[in-house]
């Protein structure tokens, strides 16, 4: 035997060695980038994807909602339905009676990938049969060729010359779409117009090297016409007619690539276009994709590795020596996995889990102190789309590790610096989930939450729970709060989530849709751990989740004045409010642990985040959606006021958010100090970064710990005053920047 043992180490190791030596870029490298480039470009633009599992192309779609068809990669937006029937639904019909029929496809690229010149025009005919397709090329008819017993017709060209450029949506009835122009027949009628982002594999022949996506509108046109004969015995093209024609200025979205390989017809599976694996490891936790090799993205051997890390960290410094460690979850696709991974990690630790099922973060929060664990692990991504999941860990307190314990998490974890216990001290796993109740019971128990003034206002409020746990507590806090009607929005806890998953006004569509109906008095929206919460009024529009912890405190003060905290990028507004009553506001560096730092500091009876997290210490400290929604409510019972009446009380001010990309070798430090240094007149808080305090505005730089590029908030009482404060702020970094770059 040992005679085999070099050989097969050479089998082993040679693949490795030659894989390392090749630097070749390959065709699923290029398909990788490219889906990078499209998860990029969705990133830039702030767009709202949506399931198209219940898909609703009656509803019309917010500017930035696209829906995505994942068995063929196809981002498509409807910017109008058209007249009539939807065309799909035609041509069905004019096959089953062998009618002839025309249809205009005007296509315009709004952003494309290949240089093709400024105008782009195509016609698409089709006559009985729809396996037929018809391209028109300048005024002559551009050819025939079959495949099966399909046939493609043509080519698309560009430019005056009709140069050609490439077959970009050539296909074929009845498969995938690859052009992606098939998919929106099914929704659209006559005049119909959508816009689409397509995988260049959707829209390529198999002759093309580039792989690069495409970004482009569409408009539908039909017209009934007598067949024609065509000498294979098949119905030939009509007439060209005059196209229709859009011009654009637009450059590319996307670089080319330099690269060319052979090319491969790709079968889209059933999941997001993000295939590239991601592992981010931060003194907050760890969070990454679902899937990769170790070291890559959020798998099996790295949630080991972490969860090891924690236990061994836990166990050196609780101050509670129960052996517990509570575990709860959302509702993501990838819970069950990363949860039985955790918990048979933990039990290898030697600890006893308490597994409260799927549970919100507050939930977890107070679980841990109810049950006096030591420690408690959180298994959510919180905002963050359906292929990412995460590791958030608590101390016994039920709140989040300091910067300090997890970076020590992190050493031990890169370091191996853990231990498993032996078969004597193995823990054991009990099942508990019943805290969702006691959360509720908490809150119910707070003083300051009047259940008799909001039973007796009859609320009719309407929920979206992005698919997630909130689905499950949301609707049992309304009934115990004595809400009259409570209207569901994806409320059935599948991880599958129908939107992007943060509440923010570009992904709630649809709940703005229902509201601005009637019929409510205000709607609650969460993410998918229910720690930050958003409104949107009775009228359809958004309430604004900075003013979701400015409302809570507003009740709270009226009622048990003292100081209030918030981090430094979050609205003036909360310290108006605060002094208002005459009480003490202070700004923490931005993260939930230091927000809380700053409230044991200054004896807060407030605090939070302006993402629409509300931390109230009668409760615990932690953001918490379900104690913001309780307070509001009884805010708005006593006060007798409407949702857009009570938001228009609160002083007026509007956000921008921008961001500087730097170069390289910026040393970002000393820009700050002289950003600093020209504003040295104002008030400067340079506990996080740089901000400026001005008598009616503000600007906030904080620096990224991960890419050379400074973010610059800014606030002031109107949206063009914020604007234009953030470009004067950013001008002044950018010509800062070049001159430290250039040594001066």
């Amino acid at each position: 035997m040992k005679h085999y043992i070099p050989h097969l180490l050479l089998a082993l190791l040679l693949p490795l060695c030659c894989a390392s030596c090749d630097d070749t870029k390959t065709y699923a490298d290029m398909l990788e980038e490219e889906e990078d480039m499209i998860n990029s470009f969705i990133s830039s633009r702030g767009l709202n994807i949506l399931s198209e599992n219940g898909f609703d192309p009656s509803r019309k779609m917010g500017e930035k909602d696209y829906v995505l068809f994942t068995a063929d990669g196809v981002y498509l937006h409807i910017d109008s339905v058209g007249h009539g029937p939807t065309l799909y639904h035609v041509l069905d019909s004019l096959t089953k009676r062998n009618s002839g029929y025309r249809m205009q496809i005007t296509v315009r690229f709004l952003e494309y990938s290949l240089s093709v010149g400024d105008t782009i025009v195509t016609n698409f005919y089709t006559n009985a049969s729809p396996e037929q397709f018809y391209y028109a090329k300048g005024s002559s008819y551009s050819g025939y060729s079959s495949s099966s017993s399909h046939y493609t017709y043509g080519s698309f060209f560009a430019s005056a010359d009709q140069t050609e450029t490439a077959t970009l949506m050539r296909t074929y009835y009845g498969t995938q779409v690859p052009g992606g122009w098939l998919k929106p027949l099914q929704y659209v009628g006559d005049g119909g117009r959508v816009r689409v982002i397509v995988p260049s594999e959707m829209g390529h022949t198999s002759a093309q090297a580039n792989v690069l996506p495409y970004y482009y509108e569409i408009e539908y046109k039909r017209y009934n016409y007598p067949p024609v004969p065509h000498p294979a015995g098949r119905s030939a093209a009509p007439p060209r007619q005059k196209p229709c024609r859009f011009r654009t200025e637009a450059q590319p979205l996307f670089p080319k690539s330099a690269a060319t390989f052979p090319r491969k017809r790709r079968h889209f599976p059933k999941k997001p276009l993000l295939k590239k694996m991601t592992l981010i490891k931060s003194i907050s936790g760890i969070r990454g994709t679902i899937g990769g090799k170790p070291g890559t993205g959020l798998n099996p051997l790295d949630i080991v590795k972490f969860t090891a890390a924690y236990a061994a960290y836990i166990r050196r410094t609780s101050k509670v020596k129960t052996r517990k460690i509570v575990v709860g979850r959302d509702a993501r696709l990838s819970g069950e996995m990363v949860r039985d991974t955790v918990v048979g990690t933990l039990m290898g630790m030697g600890y006893d889990v308490v597994d409260i099922g799927l549970a919100s973060t507050p939930t977890t929060e107070l679980a841990v102190t109810l049950e006096g664990a030591e420690g408690g692990l959180i298994l959510t991504a919180s905002h963050n789309p359906r292929q990412w999941n995460a590791l958030k860990m608590l101390d016994e307190r039920g709140e989040f590790l300091d910067a300090a314990a997890g970076g020590e998490v992190l050493r031990m974890a890169g370091a191996g610096d853990f231990s498993f216990a032996g078969v004597d001290e193995l823990g054991s796993c009990r099942r508990d989930e019943n805290y969702g109740e006691k959360h509720i019971d908490a809150v119910l128990a707070l003083p300051l939450v009047d259940v008799e003034a909001i039973r007796s206002r009859g609320f009719r409020v309407a929920i979206d729970c992005v698919n997630s746990v909130g689905g499950l507590i949301l609707p049992r806090l309304l009934e115990r709060l004595g809400v009259a009607q409570v209207t569901r929005l994806y409320c059935e806890p599948t991880g599958d989530f129908q939107h992007n998953p943060e509440p923010l006004e570009r992904n709630l569509s649809a709940i703005m849709g229902l509201m601005s109906e009637g019929g409510h008095d205000v709607a609650f929206v969460v993410d998918p751990d229910v720690d930050r919460l958003a409104l949107v009024c009775e009228d359809g529009k958004m309430y604004g989740e900075e003013y979701t912890l400015v409302t809570a405190a507003d009740y709270v003060l009226r009622h048990t004045p003292g100081p209030t905290v918030s981090n430094l990028s979050s609205t003036r507004a909360l310290r108006d409010v605060t002094r208002q009553y005459g009480q003490a506001y202070a700004a923490s560096a931005v993260g939930e642990v230091n927000v809380v730092a700053k409230m044991k500091e200054t004896g807060a009876v407030i605090g939070g985040e302006g993402n629409g997290g509300v931390i109230y210490p009668a409760c615990h400290y932690g953001r918490d959606a379900l104690v913001g929604i309780a307070l509001i409510l009884s805010h708005m019972a006593r006060e007798g006021k409407a949702a857009s009446q009570l938001r228009a009380s609160y002083p007026p001010y509007f956000m921008a958010k921008n961001r500087v990309e730097l170069a390289p070798d910026t040393d970002v430090d000393a820009l700050l100090q002289a950003v600093k240094a020209h504003y040295a007149g104002e008030e400067i808080n340079d506990a996080d970064g740089v901000k400026i305090d001005f008598p009616d505005s503000w600007v906030h730089l904080r620096r990224s710990n991960t890419e050379p590029i400074v973010r610059v908030y800014s606030e002031a009482p109107t949206q063009q005053q914020a604007e234009e404060l953030g470009e004067a702020v950013m001008r002044l970094v950018e010509e800062t920047s070049a001159r430290l770059v250039a040594g001066e």
